[in-house]
């Protein structure tokens, strides 16, 4: 496959409801190469605390923007597959430095990201609600701006932090208002919340 447009737009596409896109997450050229040579293999996906030790700094934004750059690079350059990648919280303290973020990471190739809505390196606390609503719409515009429809995956960490259900709907429904493509709720541990968040979030968003 070649060219960023159309990565973007297959990586969308895999997004099917009932038919699960299952990603293993690489964290350098070699893991994403030999990922990629798997059998229907139709996607990358990076993961921020993978990237980050085998650079030998902690998760959580223990890495530059300079250096999360170079590792989505370095992925997206190793493959011939759409590449997403877990962009942690955007490298920036606000809207405006996270689109201009996202723009550079779009220029790497990358045709999918995670932003998350915790404050620090641990699930809690979140960014107000109005704060990561402005930050999913900021990824939302560097893609607009660059012209790729980048697979915005926005992870809602309510739960994980002991947070309640209503406020992980609240959060999960105005992110995909905000443009996020996918919705990742951390804490749905078992089968009856998994359905549960299916029926009361706006997945005709997807």
């Amino acid at each position: 496959m070649t060219g960023q447009f159309a990565k973007a737009q297959l990586l969308n596409a895999l997004h099917v409801p009932g038919t699960p896109l299952i990603l293993t997450n690489v964290w350098d050229a070699i893991s994403a190469a030999t990922v990629a040579k798997a059998h229907a293999v139709k996607a990358i996906a990076t993961a921020s605390h993978s990237v980050s030790y085998a650079r030998g700094v902690e998760d959580g934004e223990g890495q530059t923007v300079e250096q999360a750059l170079d590792a989505a690079a370095i992925v997206v350059g190793a493959v011939d597959l759409p590449v997403s990648v877990d962009f942690e919280k955007g490298y920036a303290a606000d809207a405006a430095g996270v689109q201009a973020n996202v723009e550079r990471l779009i220029a790497t190739g990358a045709v999918g990201l995670n932003i998350e809505d915790s404050v620090g390196a641990s699930k809690a606390p979140l960014f107000d609600v109005a704060t990561a609503v402005s930050r999913v719409a900021a990824a939302r515009a560097a893609a607009d701006a660059t012209g790729i429809p980048l697979v915005i995956n926005a992870r809602v960490d309510t739960l994980a932090g002991g947070g309640d259900w209503s406020d992980m709907v609240t959060r999960a429904n105005a992110y995909l208002d905000a443009g996020a493509d996918v919705i990742f709720v951390l804490g749905l541990s078992d089968e009856e919340k998994v359905s549960r968040a299916i029926a009361e979030l706006s997945l005709i968003h997807i």
